[in-house]
C-alpha cells in the first residue's frame, strides 16, 4: 500500500469514527438531559457563575442573570399556587425564531451562534416571514427581490429551479445551518423550497467557507424552518389570483401537555395554478410536520422534516431566441406566452424530502452543545423541448427533445461545543465544531432531434422520435471539517477569528463510457474580523476571509473540475439608532477575488444542457447600503443598493480578460414601503408601494454588444385589510391584494446566447384571505371619529 493509500485509509476510518461518535455523543446529551434536575448543582448562584478565571467578571454576569424559572418550578412542583403567577418578562428575539416585524436583531447565520446582528463582522440581511406574508412572495427567488446583492433571475420566470447569485457569484443553499444539494455539476437534481414552511430566510455575504466549509465566495442563503411554539397558534389560508391560481395553507403548533414539555407544529400547502407560458400548469403539495420534547429547562431536541411532491405539465425550463426578445425580427415580438414545446409531452415530476432534528444541551454556564443532522432526497424527471436557434427566415424554431431523470441524496450533520467564559478581561464565545456532509446523485440526459415550430404560428402537431442515451453520469462529493471559532469582546472591541480544515473527495463517472475519477482535496480557510460598537448604536468592523469550494460534476468532455479558491476584503458599519426602534442601516464595501471560477460553456449547446467551464480568475469590487425599519406600528420601510464591478482578471480565451462576468447587473436598487392605518375610520386599512430597479448586464464572457442586456424597473403594489381594528370579534382575520410587476413590462433578464434568451415575469395579482387564531397580538379598537 502506498502512502497515497494510507492517508485514505485513514481519512476513511476518521469518517467512521466522526459518524459513530456523533451518534454516541447525542445520546450521552439526552441521558444527560433526561437526568434529575436535583443531580445538578441546585445554589442558584453556583449554576450561573462563570469559571473563576476572573472573580469580579464572574460574579457581575451572576447579577445580570435572572434565575431560570423552570428549576424554580422544579422545587415547588407539588405547592398548590394560591395566586396566578406574574407574568414572563418579555423574551429576546432568538435568531432561529420568529423576527415579529420587518427587521431582524439576531441571528445564527453569521457565526453559527445565536448573536445580535450588529456583532456579526459580514454583511447580513434578514427577510422575515412577516415580510414574506405582506409581499406575498410565491418562491424563494422571489424573496430576496429587496435585498442587495442578490441575483433572482438568472434562468427567467419559466425555470421551475431556484438559482441563485450573491456578489455575482453562485450561492450556496442551507436550511437551518445544513447544506442541500445544490451543487454545481449535479444537473437539475435541486431541491425547490417553499417560502410558506420557512420562518426567516437570510443572506450572509461574503466568504463563509471558514465556518460552513465548502463554498463560493459570494455568499450563502440559509432558510429557517417553522418550528413548535410555546403558545397555541392556528393559521388558515386561501388564496387566488391570476393564471387561475387556488391555493390553501395552514399552519398550526403549540403546546402538547401543559407543561409545555412537548410541542409540536404542522405546515401545510396545496397549489393548482396555471402558469404565464401557453399550455402550462403546476401542482404542488407541500408538508412540514415538526415536534419538539424538552425534558427540562437544560435540553431540547426538535424534529424536523418535511415533504414536497410538485408535478408540472408543459415547458420546465424555456429558451427562446434573442430576435424577437432582446433583439429586433422583422416577424414582429415573440408572445411571452410562447411555448415552443410539445403540450402533449412536455413535463416535470419532483419530489423531495428530508428528516432530522437539532439538538441542544446545555451542560453548565459555561458549557453547551449542539448538534444538527439531516437526511434528505430528491427525485425528478423531466422532459422538454427545447428551442436551438432560428432559421434565417426568423421566424422558423429548431428544437431538440429531452428527457433527463436525475436523483441526489444527501447526509449532513454538524456537531458544535460552545463555551461561555472570561479570562481577565476579555469574554469569549468560542465555538467548536466538525461536521460530515455527504452526496450522491445520478443524472441521465436522452436525446432526439425534433421538428422545427413556427414561433409566430405554432402548429404542435409533429413526429415523435424515439430517444437515445446522451449523457448519464454519477457524481458524488464527501466532506469533512473541523473548526474552530472564537468572538472575543475587549470592552466595546470585538475581534472574531475563525479557522476551519477541510478534507474533500469529489467522484464522477460516466457511466456511459464506463470510466470513472476520483479527487481528493484538503484546504483551510479562514476568518479575521475586528469591530467595535459605540453607544449610539455604531458598529464599524474590517474582516478578511477566504474560500475552498471543490466541484462536483465534469465539462462537456468528462473532465473534472478544479476546486475554486478566493479570497475577501469587507469594511462595512451597521448602525442601529439607539433613539429609532426596529431600524438597521448596513453599509458594506467589498472585494473578492477567486480562482478557477465556473461559468456557462462558451457552447451554446452545452451551456443549454447545463455543461460549465472554469475560466480562470475573476475580481469583484462593489458597494452595498441596506436600510430596514418598522420604527413605528403599521409602518415597514426597505431600501437596498448595490454597486459591482465584476471583472474577469485571467481567462484561457484573451478576449474576455478586463470584460464583465456574464450575467452580472453593476447596479441594483430597490426600495418598498407599506403602511396601515392605526386609527379613525378607516383604520386596519393598509398600503404598500415598491420599485426594483436591475442595471444593464452582459450575456457572455467576451461582453458582445449583440447580448448586452438592458436595465429595466418594475413595480409592485399591495392593498391590504386587517378586521381586527374596527371589529375586535374578527381579531386574526385579514384580507390583501399584492401585485408584481405592475405595469406588466416585458423584459428580458437573461441570455446564454442567441438561441437562449428568457422573458421575465409578467403581471400577477394574489388576493389572500388568511384567519388566525389562538395565540394572535390584541389590536387596538380603533377610533371611530
Amino acid at each position: 500500500m502506498n502512502r497515497s493509500d494510507t492517508r485514505l485509509c485513514a481519512l476513511s476510518r476518521v469518517r467512521f469514527r466522526l459518524l459513530c461518535g456523533s451518534a454516541a455523543l447525542a445520546t450521552m446529551v439526552i441521558a444527560l438531559g433526561l437526568a434529575d434536575v436535583k443531580a445538578q448543582t441546585t445554589s442558584p448562584g453556583a449554576s450561573e457563575a462563570l469559571p473563576t478565571v476572573n472573580v469580579r467578571g464572574a460574579k457581575k454576569r451572576v447579577a445580570k442573570k435572572p434565575q431560570r424559572p423552570a428549576r424554580a418550578t422544579r422545587v415547588a412542583r407539588h405547592a398548590r399556587p394560591t395566586a396566578p403567577p406574574p407574568a414572563p418578562p418579555p423574551q429576546r428575539e432568538s435568531g432561529t425564531g420568529p423576527v415579529g416585524s420587518f427587521v431582524a436583531s439576531q441571528s445564527v447565520t453569521g457565526t453559527k451562534t445565536d448573536t445580535p446582528i450588529l456583532e456579526v463582522p459580514q454583511s447580513i440581511s434578514v427577510v422575515p416571514r412577516e415580510q414574506v406574508e405582506t409581499q406575498r412572495t410565491q418562491g424563494l427567488q422571489e424573496t430576496l427581490r429587496y435585498t442587495p446583492g442578490a441575483s433572482i433571475e438568472p434562468n427567467g420566470s419559466s425555470s421551475q429551479f431556484d438559482y441563485f447569485t450573491i456578489r455575482g457569484f453562485d450561492a450556496p443553499q442551507f436550511r437551518d445551518g445544513l447544506r442541500l444539494p445544490q451543487e454545481p455539476g449535479l444537473g437539475f437534481a435541486r431541491w425547490r423550497s417553499e417560502p410558506y414552511g420557512l420562518e426567516r430566510i437570510e443572506v450572509l455575504r461574503g466568504p463563509s467557507a471558514g465556518i460552513y466549509g465548502q463554498s463560493a465566495p459570494g455568499g450563502i442563503i440559509n432558510m429557517v424552518s417553522k418550528r413548535p411554539t410555546d403558545k397555541p397558534f392556528y393559521e388558515v389560508l386561501f388564496q387566488t389570483g391570476s393564471f387561475d391560481r387556488l391555493q390553501g395553507a395552514f399552519d398550526l403548533g403549540g403546546p402538547i401537555d401543559p407543561e409545555g414539555k412537548f410541542l409540536y407544529r404542522l405546515t401545510g400547502l396545496g397549489r393548482l395554478t396555471d402558469l404565464e407560458i401557453d399550455f402550462n400548469d403546476e401542482k404542488r403539495a407541500f408538508i412540514a410536520p415538526a415536534f419538539t420534547w424538552r425534558p427540562n429547562a437544560d435540553t431540547s431536541i426538535t424534529f424536523l422534516s418535511q415533504y414536497q411532491k410538485d408535478d408540472v405539465s408543459g415547458q420546465p425550463h424555456q429558451y427562446i431566441p434573442a430576435q424577437g426578445s432582446l433583439l429586433p425580427n422583422p416577424n414582429g415580438r415573440i408572445s411571452r406566452s410562447l411555448n415552443v414545446g410539445d403540450p402533449n409531452t412536455d413535463r416535470l415530476r419532483r419530489e423531495e424530502w428530508s428528516v432530522g432534528y437539532a439538538l441542544e444541551h446545555r451542560f453548565n454556564d459555561v458549557w453547551q452543545f449542539r448538534q444538527n443532522l439531516r437526511f434528505g432526497g430528491i427525485d425528478l424527471a423531466l422532459r422538454s423541448l427545447r428551442g436551438e436557434g432560428l432559421l434565417p427566415d426568423l421566424r422558423t424554431l429548431v428544437r431538440s427533445d429531452f428527457s433527463v431523470p436525475s436523483s441526489a441524496q444527501n447526509f449532513t450533520v454538524d456537531n458544535q461545543l460552545q463555551a461561555d467564559f472570561r479570562t481577565g478581561p476579555l469574554e469569549h464565545k468560542l465555538l467548536l465544531g466538525v461536521d460530515y456532509y455527504k452526496l450522491d446523485s445520478k443524472q441521465q440526459i436522452l436525446f432526439a432531434p425534433a421538428d422545427p415550430i413556427d414561433i409566430f404560428a405554432p402548429n404542435y402537431t409533429r413526429n415523435v422520435l424515439p430517444l437515445a442515451p446522451f449523457t448519464s453520469t454519477k457524481a458524488g462529493r464527501e466532506q469533512t471539517g473541523f473548526y474552530a471559532q472564537d468572538q472575543i469582546k475587549l470592552d466595546r472591541w470585538l475581534l472574531t477569528l475563525t479557522g476551519r480544515q477541510d478534507f474533500a473527495t469529489t467522484t464522477a463517472a460516466d457511466l456511459l463510457n464506463n470510466t470513472s475519477s476520483e479527487k481528493n482535496d484538503s484546504a483551510f480557510t479562514g476568518r479575521a474580523a475586528l469591530g467595535y460598537l459605540f453607544d449610539n448604536g455604531l458598529a464599524p468592523y474590517l474582516t478578511y476571509a477566504t474560500s475552498f469550494d471543490p466541484i462536483a460534476g465534469v465539462d462537456k468532455n468528462g473532465a473534472m473540475f478544479r476546486p475554486t479558491t478566493g479570497e475577501s476584503v469587507e469594511a462595512g458599519i451597521k448602525y442601529q439608532p439607539t433613539w429609532l426602534p426596529k431600524t438597521l442601516f448596513t453599509l458594506a464595501a467589498f472585494e473578492i477575488k477567486q480562482n478557477n471560477v465556473l461559468t456557462p460553456d462558451p457552447d451554446p449547446a452545452a451551456a443549454a444542457l447545463g455543461f460549465q467551464v472554469q475560466t480562470g480568475a475573476v475580481r469583484v469590487r462593489g458597494l452595498e447600503l441596506e436600510a430596514r425599519t418598522s420604527f413605528t406600528k403599521g409602518f415597514n420601510l426597505i431600501a437596498a443598493f448595490a454597486y459591482m464591478e465584476p471583472t474577469i482578471v485571467a481567462s484561457n480565451n484573451p478576449a474576455e480578460i478586463g470584460k464583465d462576468m456574464a450575467q452580472v447587473p453593476r447596479t441594483t436598487a430597490s426600495l418598498w414601503s407599506d403602511y396601515t392605518i392605526q386609527t379613525g375610520q378607516f383604520a386596519g386599512l393598509g398600503f404598500g408601494a415598491g420599485v426594483r430597479f436591475i442595471g444593464d448586464s452582459y450575456s457572455d464572457t467576451i461582453n458582445d454588444p449583440q447580448l448586452h442586456i438592458p436595465s429595466y424597473t418594475l413595480f409592485d403594489a399591495g392593498i391590504y385589510y386587517d378586521f381586527s381594528y374596527r371589529f375586535p370579534e374578527l381579531r386574526g382575520l385579514k384580507f390583501d391584494v399584492v401585485a408584481t410587476n405592475l405595469a406588466d413590462k416585458v423584459y428580458v433578464p437573461v441570455c446564454y446566447g442567441l438561441g437562449y434568451c428568457n422573458y421575465g415575469a409578467g403581471r400577477r395579482v394574489l388576493a389572500t384571505l388568511r384567519y388566525r387564531w389562538g395565540d394572535v397580538p390584541q389590536r387596538p379598537i380603533a377610533a371611530l371619529n
